[in-house]
Parts: C-alpha cells; structure tokens; sequence
C-alpha cells in the first residue's frame, strides 16, 4: 500500500517547516530576523497547502468525521500562530529572550500534534 502521507508530502514537508522555524527561532543572532519572517511565511504556505488539501477532498479523500476532527485541531494552530507573531513581530526580536521562545516551543508544539494526527491517519489508511 502507498504511503499517502509521504505521497502528499503535507504532513512531512510542514513538520521539516517547523523543525527549521524552530532552529531560527532558538538563534539570538540578528541575522536571525530576516531568517524567521522567511520561514514563518514558508510555514503559513504549507500549513494552508495541508488545510487544502485535506479539506478540499481533491488530493486526499478522508471521511466526513476526519476532516471535521482535522478542523477542529488545525483551527487552534492559525490563531496562536497570529497572536504569537503579533506579539512578537521578527523586526522586533533583537534580543530573544524566554517570553518569546516559551509561547513559540507551545505553537511548534501544537503544529507537530496536527502534524502527527494526519500522518497517523493517512498511514493507517483510516482516511
């Protein structure tokens, strides 16, 4: 059997997206700043790219109940991610200190949840 999850490349791409936000985000360097607002645009990019596709149907076919469970978990993500840049947009972020990075280890956090649900589902064929 096919590995869906891999096939779509949504669950693994967005997961290496956070893998490295999370990299630059742990950096104190102001070289770093240029670096998050690439990568948090890169990560909005296939967290919409995942939503799409499941959502939509068109590139993966889950059950009616799945994809209103994968609404409900994927919605907390967007918000937190706004409130968390709002609060810390990257042009102010000349010194990272633990207030920044103890709400931003709770997104990536939340975003690998998602992440690990869709891959679990995908790969168990339960779509």
């Amino acid at each position: 059997m096919p590995d869906v999850a891999a096939s779509i490349g949504g669950p693994d791409k967005l997961d290496g997206k956070v893998t490295a936000l999370a990299k630059v985000a742990a950096r104190v360097d102001v070289e770093c700043k240029h670096e998050l607002v690439v990568f948090r645009r890169q990560l909005s990019d296939e967290m919409a790219a995942l939503h799409h596709k499941i959502t939509t149907g068109k590139t993966v076919m889950m059950r009616g109940d799945l994809v209103d469970a994968f609404r409900a978990l994927f919605s907390k993500t967007p918000n937190r991610v706004t409130v968390r840049q709002g609060r810390y947009p990257a042009v102010l972020l000349d010194n990272v200190t633990a207030a920044y990075k103890a709400p931003g280890d709770e997104v990536f956090s939340l975003i690998r949840e998602t992440v690990a649900w869709v891959r679990d589902i995908l790969r168990a064929g339960r779509g």
